[in-house]
């Protein structure tokens, strides 16, 4: 929760310092670096996102969409509650 917390703090919530800046800076290429700038694109830039997520056989891209779903439906919701959608998505 650390990280995490970490990314959604600086890409997200950090909006009124960004000016021209580079949001990402200081901050390591991660998995939620890429659902929070999909967030930040949605709700404070106001544009459609997509995220692809491509790789090899076995190298991990369904468990790295259910963390970016999981991610996404926990930015803003209630703790511990996602919509049925997302469940649906995540379990399937």
């Amino acid at each position: 929760d650390d990280v995490r917390n970490k990314y959604v703090t600086q890409l997200i919530y950090n909006v009124s310092n960004t000016a021209g800046a580079d949001v990402r800076a200081g901050l390591d290429p991660h998995v939620y670096e890429t659902s929070c700038m999909a967030y930040r694109g949605l709700a404070v830039d106001g544009k459609h996102q997509s995220v692809l997520v491509s790789g090899e056989s076995g190298a991990g891209k369904t468990e790295t969409v259910k963390i970016v779903m999981g991610h996404l439906s926990s930015i803003q919701g209630e703790s511990g509650k996602s919509s049925l959608v997302i469940k649906r998505v995540m379990d399937g």
